[in-house]
């Protein structure tokens, strides 16, 4: 499929949300062998990361940016149309979690509201969704919001593994609507790899099967071949940016910044050798961050902006990629000034848990 380009849409604001709650790499010496640990950070380039509290969700650190972004551009809940939400942490099985930020956010009712269940790759996908329904003209404007609030048990061992060390919990949240620029993206999809990274969950006869009465949270063990993820990373990628100059008729010179989802330094290097991209244009954030999954795009472009000297109109190429297998890139020019620092917060939403949905319900008997 070629690319789509959307005319007279933008990007017009971008605001990122970590937990604040900061976890050097130098703490899991006291879990892992400390030549383990020397070689996690020399090859993932990880050094800290931000671990969500117990209390916290996805959609907690969705609805800190999101009321941070509508305040910043002066909108209302009357002011957006749809709310997309992408995440693979959802608050509850169901109801989908961008119906909590819906009521939490104070939207109208004449607003679309969904959730996507997409990971690193989100960003992409989000866009060319919203964009396409603004063309359509079913909506003018859209908040989409990407995050993931793992809940890293780090007080055991028993349940620490690698994964832990190079995950970081966040989340981005961006409005699209119509306006004077435009946007570009290109998408890819690769079902044969859909076992690649895969959470399979509890199983009987070797499929899937859900059992509320018998949960065992050791049944949803995270599973990623990383040597086939890896060589899929450093082909398509960069042949999808080499395929996307010539059908575009442009060049690295065209854009200000190349922004890739943090994944880890081995695969950001290889991305970067293969296209001969000059470092000073590739900012990083996976040093302070990790891996924050799909929310790890914006959040480098809004850790870019706190610690450079940036142009006041910049110029992204961004390119996100993993389960799925998916990968995909987007291309946008926003204002310095709509990039907002990444806010640091242990805010939840205290009317979420359980007891207090269940003491709503009995009140309501």
């Amino acid at each position: 499929m070629p690319s789509t380009i959307f005319e007279n849409v933008k990007i017009s604001g971008i605001a990122c949300a970590v937990p604040d709650n900061l976890v050097d790499t130098q703490y899991f010496s006291k879990y892992f062998d400390q030549k383990e640990i020397d070689q996690f950070i020399k090859t993932s380039g990880i050094k800290s990361r931000c671990y969500s509290i117990k209390e916290q969700t996805a959609s907690d650190l969705c609805y800190v940016a999101a009321k941070k972004l509508m305040e910043h551009k002066n909108y209302t809940g009357e002011d957006i149309d749809a709310l997309i939400l992408m995440t693979q942490t959802p608050d509850y099985i169901i109801p989908a979690t961008s119906y909590v930020l819906h009521k939490r956010l104070n939207l109208k009712h004449d607003c679309i509201v969904y959730d996507i269940n997409l990971g690193c790759s989100s960003l992409p996908t989000g866009i060319c969704t919203i964009a396409s329904m603004i063309k359509s003209g079913a909506i003018k404007r859209a908040l989409l919001l990407i995050g993931d609030a793992h809940n890293h048990n780090i007080s055991s061992n028993a349940s620490l593994t690698h994964d832990t060390m190079l995950t970081g919990d966040a989340c981005s949240a961006c409005i699209i609507e119509e306006g004077d620029s435009n946007i570009i993206t290109s998408i890819k999809s690769d079902g044969n790899g859909y076992d690649a990274i895969i959470t399979p969950g509890p199983t009987e006869n070797g499929r899937f099967y859900f059992d509320a009465d018998n949960l065992d949270t050791n049944q949803y063990r995270h599973y990623m071949d990383g040597s086939d993820v890896f060589l899929f990373t450093i082909t398509k990628v960069p042949k999808l940016f080499n395929d996307f100059y010539k059908e575009h008729r442009c060049s690295p010179d065209n854009y200000d910044y190349f922004v890739f989802h943090q994944a880890n330094k081995m695969i950001l290097d290889h991305i970067e050798k293969k296209l001969k991209l000059p470092k000073e244009k590739v900012p990083r954030s996976i040093e302070r961050y990790g891996n924050t999954d799909g929310a790890s795009v914006l959040m480098t472009i809004a850790d870019l902006c706190e610690r450079e000297n940036v142009p006041n109109r910049i110029k992204f190429i961004t390119s996100a990629f993993g389960i799925g297998l998916n990968w995909g890139i987007a291309t946008f020019e926003i204002d310095k000034n709509d990039i907002l620092p990444i806010i640091h917060t242990n805010e939840y939403f205290e009317e979420g848990f359980l007891e207090h949905i269940h003491q709503k319900q009995n009140e309501g008997k």
